[in-house]
């Protein structure tokens, strides 16, 4: 392998390209989209019932109800639970801007609450403290939030953002189990997909018959022949007959591709444990991921390179890369509503080490290999330039 780097002219370490994640649609899964296309129904229809169904029965919760995306499941719950403008949410930086946008929907404050520094999830304990009325966790990376000993309070509300870890479990048990309310993400990279699409899953019944409503523009349905009453205000947030056909049958294949991915997780974990500028996730003992990222920390004392560089570097080795997450309050629009750096140091200091490397189910031991290749290319070129 040549040791000049791809983006300097250099031969990449891969002739083909290899995302960081990706869907994989199988035969199966196109006759299940073409099948709710020949039927009656290609919106609102029996595929959405069954799918809410099957992803509530999956991780143990009586209701589920499908939204056109997570973001959309996100500002439902929180206005039907009665989010009103100044309301106090708190939350974790190291998120997609999704969990804080869906809280600005309803005009909230966003109170944001620094990571551990070992799973880089929400400090647990600090989030029971706080006295918001909102309370919402993200399981980073698939990680699950060790909610065991949380105390949900008799007076507030929390939500799991559950987007990254359908599959996580915790002690044994879906991670949601610990949860009030989660919220699952379909998106094309999650660990299986709809396109795009959301669902909530919840205890109680006449809060998904409200989450249900709110979908609908705030019309429950047909309350007397021809007349359907709008009684509160609501968007159009559907899932399609469509989607919901695909997610019902990549639902079928969530445990194998989990325990694929957990396979792949620890075959990292064999070629990377050696190289002691690259650290590994941390999970609590009690925890499985559901591995949807697989990111490591490169500490920026040893690596040297500016960040963007090192992302452009991986990337013309034809190692596709990413960066999960820039702390939400640091994006343009977050600084231009007043939120400054400092907020969450922890947070912060792992932005600037993160790097979200490959990992999804279709990939090969000689993919991984690639990857680690790519790393100590990459590495060994950064730290000469450092010295230099």
């Amino acid at each position: 392998m040549s040791s000049e780097l791809g983006l300097f002219g250099g031969k990449p370490t891969r002739s083909k390209w290899l995302p960081y994640s990706r869907q994989w649609i199988s035969e199966e899964d196109c006759q299940a989209v073409v099948r709710s296309l020949k039927s009656d129904w290609i919106t609102r229809g029996p595929e959405v019932r069954a799918f809410e169904e099957e992803v509530a029965g999956f991780v143990g919760f009586p209701y589920g109800v499908a939204f056109s995306s997570a973001t959309a499941g996100l500002h439902a719950v929180m206005a039907c639970l009665g989010m009103k403008p100044g309301d106090e949410v708190s939350l974790p930086p190291l998120s997609f801007v999704a969990t804080a946008n869906a809280a600005l929907y309803s005009g909230a404050k966003l109170n944001f609450i620094d990571v551990r520094e070992d799973t880089l999830n929400i400090d647990e304990q600090k989030l029971a403290d706080s006295r918001s009325p909102f309370k919402l966790s993200v399981d980073f990376a698939g990680n699950p939030v060790d909610l065991r000993n949380f105390n949900h309070g008799s007076t507030a509300h929390h939500i799991s953002d559950a987007a990254h870890s359908l599959s996580a479990r915790l002690s044994g048990k879906p991670a949601a189990q610990f949860s009030e309310i989660a919220v699952y993400s379909f998106h094309p990279v999650k660990t299986c997909t709809t396109g795009e699409g959301g669902c909530v899953v919840l205890r109680d019944e006449a809060l998904a018959e409200e989450l249900r409503r709110f979908r609908n523009h705030g019309i429950a349905g047909e309350e007397q022949p021809g007349f359907s009453p709008q009684r509160s205000l609501g968007f159009n947030y559907h899932l399609t007959e469509m989607q919901a056909a695909l997610g019902r049958s990549q639902l079928k294949k969530l445990e194998t591709w989990r325990k694929a991915r957990t396979d792949l997780a620890k075959e990292y974990e064999k070629l990377l444990g050696g190289l002691d500028y690259v650290r590994l996730p941390k999970l609590t003992e009690t925890a499985e991921s559901s591995w949807h990222l697989f990111p490591i920390r490169l500490p920026v004392e040893l690596w040297g390179a500016d960040k963007a560089q090192i992302v452009a570097a991986f990337r013309a080795e034809n190692i596709g890369v990413q960066v999960h997450y820039l702390p939400i309050y640091l994006q343009p629009y977050y600084q231009a509503l007043g939120f400054k750096p400092g907020l969450c140091p922890m947070a912060e200091k792992a932005h600037q080490e993160l790097l979200s490397i490959p990992l999804h189910p279709q990939m090969e031991k000689a993919d991984l290999r690639d990857v680690v290749a790519a790393i100590e290319k990459i590495s060994q070129w950064a730290q000469k330039r450092e010295s230099n």
